[in-house]
C-alpha cells in the first residue's frame, strides 16, 4: 500500500508538472498569437502606406509627364517665335524700311523737281507755325542711322533670347 501511495503521489506530481507545462505552453501560444496579430496589423498598415505611396508616385509621374510635355510645347513655341523673330522681324523689317525710305526719297525728289524753286523748303509755319522744317534729304542719313541702330539692338535682343 505504501508503494501504491508513493506511486499515486508520483503520478500526482507528474500531473501537476504536466498541467504547469501545459499552462506555460498555452501562455506562450497566447503571447505568440498576440505578437502575430500585432505583426499582421503592422503589415497591413505598411501595405496601405505602400499602396498610398505607389498611388502618389503614379500621380507624381503623371504630373511630371504632363509638365514635361507642356514644357516641350512651350519650348517649341519659344523656338518658333525666336526663329520667326530672327527671320521675319530682322530680315524683312530692314528691307521694308529701306524700301519705304527709297520710296519716300523718290517721292521727295519728284516733289522737289515738280515744285518751283522757291517752294522747295517746306516750313513749319505752314504746318504748325515755327522754324523751317529740314529737307527730307537732310533727314535721310539720320533716319538710316537710327534704323541701323534699332536693327542692331533688336539682333542683340534676339541673341539674348536664344542664349
Amino acid at each position: 500500500m505504501d508503494a501504491i501511495k508513493k506511486k499515486m503521489q508520483a503520478m500526482k506530481i507528474e500531473k501537476d508538472n504536466a498541467l504547469d507545462r501545459a499552462d506555460a505552453a498555452e501562455e506562450k501560444v497566447r503571447q505568440i498569437t498576440e505578437k502575430l496579430e500585432r505583426v499582421e496589423e503592422e503589415l497591413r498598415d505598411t501595405q496601405k502606406k505602400m499602396m498610398q505611396t505607389e498611388n502618389d508616385l503614379d500621380k507624381a509621374q503623371e504630373d511630371l509627364s504632363n509638365a514635361t510635355s507642356q514644357l516641350e510645347d512651350k519650348d517649341k513655341k519659344v523656338q518658333e517665335v525666336c526663329s520667326t523673330v530672327r527671320s521675319e522681324s530682322f530680315a524683312i523689317r530692314p528691307t521694308q524700311c529701306h524700301k519705304s525710305v527709297f520710296a519716300l526719297h523718290t517721292l521727295a525728289r519728284s516733289v522737289s523737281l515738280a515744285a518751283p524753286p522757291q517752294s522747295q523748303t517746306v516750313t513749319k509755319e505752314r504746318v504748325r507755325g515755327g522754324e523751317p522744317m529740314r529737307r527730307f534729304d537732310d533727314l535721310l542719313p539720320s533716319y538710316e542711322a537710327r534704323n541701323q541702330t534699332i536693327s542692331q539692338a533688336s539682333l542683340e535682343k534676339v541673341d539674348c533670347l536664344s542664349s
